[in-house]
């Protein structure tokens, strides 16, 4: 499972997003090795709202066999697909579904 952070916005570089996080772990590690409070966990993980499940084929040629989960809605989809690219996008547009247009309407 790979659990992935979208984050829009950031107004700061990359490398120093990067640095603090680096720098709030570093911290983190002290303090568990040292004694005290402890500072906000750097490396917390996220709720999942979506799984993409698959099974390689066993045949070249043959489709991946393909589940996704969308715990946000409670919507669910098996089949197979000749394509995992084509999967990963329809988990996309289900959660791009779910944004409200510019005007306000869904």
């Amino acid at each position: 499972m790979v659990r992935v952070e979208v984050r829009s916005g950031i107004a700061r570089a990359p490398l120093d997003v990067l640095r603090d996080h680096a720098a709030a772990r570093k911290e983190l590690e002290r303090v568990l090795e040292a004694g005290g409070p402890l500072p906000p966990n750097p490396d917390v993980l996220l709720p999942v709202t979506r799984t993409l499940t698959y099974r390689p084929p066993l045949r070249i040629g043959e489709s991946f066999g393909v589940e996704i989960e969308d715990f946000a809605t409670g919507w669910v989809d098996r089949g197979t697909a000749r394509d995992l690219d084509v999967e990963i996008r329809r988990a996309w547009h289900l959660g791009w579904s779910r944004r409200p247009s510019s005007d306000g309407d869904r």
